[in-house]
């Protein structure tokens, strides 16, 4: 009997050690959920069992809060200067053990901060707002006609993650390359009623003595980014907006094509010598956007007097800055004009302006 024993005890050891090895996964314990076991102590007198005993013991599973939030895609968004409703977009999830309402606070990162994909942060987003998936879709991809205004997350459910799309003003002022750091901060808050913001979750403390009977707070959350705490009920998360616009540079020059003495050879600017303008428009090769409708306008002075039909538009240009000059061109797709009301004034508008591309506009002006 004593080998048996031995051998039971063995196999016994054994079965716990894979238990070890493979412990079970389970969902976590629901925050409020009474654990309830009793121990029952059986036993004999002069070989008569006699009625058992038993003790009992409850507890109440204490919440933990764990609250991310996560840029979804690209760091950095490309907008234009002067845009509204520049989308960043997050992912917020709750891996908390109970439901909680989530509380949004977007601000803008300081001027010289790090930024999202590691740029610095040089110009300000505001007029920040909050959107969800007005379908509930957990895919996370904007779109206006699939999104509603919310100050806040309502009952977010244990496990649950949710879609969430800052929409920024980028200031007219913004210039090519300037990038623009936000930060979206969510706070874990209660959610005893739908429909309402709850208030921000206060933990017990990591002073404060276990309470059994009563459930106790406890954070859980890692540290975000932007100097977010670990263990403080929130979670940051960095996005931002990079300005991609044209550089454009506008130079006018001119010379005398021909005068009333000498021609064609070696004309002098008398009157009734012809000047012939060149108007270059030029969108640096540095930038990282097209420019389009690009409206020129040249009211005339009245020392001169317009050439009929002379104006030329998507004229080729040689040379660069204040040495460039204009050749033949044609007008295209773009358009040309010349009005005399209110003043004499020659125009013209470019479809388009790709980044290292340069057009002019060619007019003849007699000297008066």
């Amino acid at each position: 009997m004593k080998h048996v024993s031995k051998l039971l005890g063995a196999a016994g050891t054994a079965a716990l050690l894979s238990l070890v090895a493979n412990p079970a996964q389970a969902a976590a314990t629901s925050a409020g959920t009474t654990i309830t076991n009793t121990a029952q102590v059986s036993f004999q007198v002069g070989g008569v069992a006699q009625t058992a005993q038993t003790a009992s013991n409850a507890i109440i599973v204490d919440a933990k809060i764990v609250l991310t939030d996560t840029i979804v895609g690209s760091a950095t968004t490309l907008v234009a200067p002067g845009q509204t409703g520049a989308v960043a977009t997050f992912q917020v999830t709750n891996s908390s053990n109970e439901i909680i309402d989530v509380g949004l606070s977007a601000a803008a990162q300081a001027t010289g901060a790090t930024t999202a994909h590691g740029g610095t942060d040089s110009v300000t987003a505001t007029a920040m707002t909050y959107w969800v998936n007005t379908n509930g879709s957990a895919t996370c991809s904007y779109s206006s006609a699939n999104a509603t205004q919310v100050a806040f997350l309502d009952q977010l459910a244990v496990g649950a993650t949710q879609c969430v799309y800052v929409l920024a003003t980028i200031p007219s002022t913004a210039t090519n390359g300037q990038v623009a750091g936000i930060n979206l901060t969510v706070t874990a808050e209660s959610a005893a009623t739908p429909g309402t913001q709850g208030a921000a979750l206060t933990q017990s403390g990591s002073g404060v003595a276990w309470t059994p009977g009563t459930m106790q707070t406890v954070f859980g959350d890692a540290a975000g980014n932007g100097g977010d705490s670990a263990f403080d009920g929130k979670y940051t998360a960095l996005a931002d907006y990079t300005v991609a616009a044209p550089v454009l540079t506008v130079n006018k020059n001119s010379i005398v094509v021909n005068d009333p003495v000498e021609g064609t050879s070696n004309p002098k600017a008398i009157p009734g010598a012809t000047l012939q303008y060149c108007i270059v428009v030029a969108n640096a090769s540095t930038a990282s956007a097209s420019a389009s409708n690009i409206n020129i306008s040249d009211v005339l002075p009245t020392t001169v007097t317009y050439k009929p039909g002379s104006v030329v538009l998507n004229a080729a240009v040689t040379g660069s800055g204040a040495s460039a000059t204009c050749g033949a061109g044609t007008a295209g797709s773009d358009t040309v004009n010349y009005t005399t009301t209110p003043n004499p004034t020659v125009s013209g508008t470019l479809a388009t302006l790709a980044p290292g591309a340069s057009e002019g506009l060619l007019f003849q002006a007699t000297i008066n």
